[in-house]
């Protein structure tokens, strides 16, 4: 009778098996990493939105709400991230009248394009038409003072 000896490792069913496994893994790991990265990609776009955003409601307060809508800009386009050719965002303000006041309803809007689909975000501010935005006033204010203070002070 002869003996066997015993062999050690792995039979060919066993390392199929086990690298099914591991490739379902892999595939699984590399799903959720693209899917990560879109979502960082789609966070970094909605974030320049919002600063695009912000952007054109602060001009508008520098400028005052009466020289805006005398201008008769009402809409525009921006760059991206990327500083591509193409304008990447498109802003568009819708404004309204208030009849007390005034006052002025800013609605601003921007629209972007990100992997064949559109996005918008949108926000709406009150601004006063009163020939002056507060912030051009206040501004105005700060440059008075500091010009008063230098004429009592003409040593410094």
């Amino acid at each position: 009778m002869s003996k066997r000896k015993r062999q050690y490792g792995f039979t060919l069913v066993e390392a199929l098996v086990a690298g099914v496994i591991l490739s379902g893994a892999v595939m699984t790991l590399a799903g959720l990493s693209s899917r990560c990265l879109s979502r960082t990609r789609f966070n970094q776009e909605y974030e320049q939105a919002w600063q695009v955003l912000d952007r054109q409601l602060t001009l508008i307060d520098m400028m005052g709400i009466d020289e805006f809508v005398n201008e008769g800009i009402a809409e525009g386009e921006l760059p991206g991230l990327d500083r591509e050719e193409q304008p990447r965002y498109r802003w568009q303000a819708d404004i309204q009248s208030e009849p007390d006041d005034y006052l002025y309803r800013v609605t601003m809007r921007v629209d972007w394009r990100l992997d064949h689909t559109w996005h918008t975000i949108s926000a709406c501010a009150m601004f006063d038409g009163q020939g002056r935005s507060r912030l051009t006033e206040n501004t105005q204010k700060n440059a008075e003072n500091q010009e008063n203070q230098q004429n009592r002070n003409p040593d410094k």
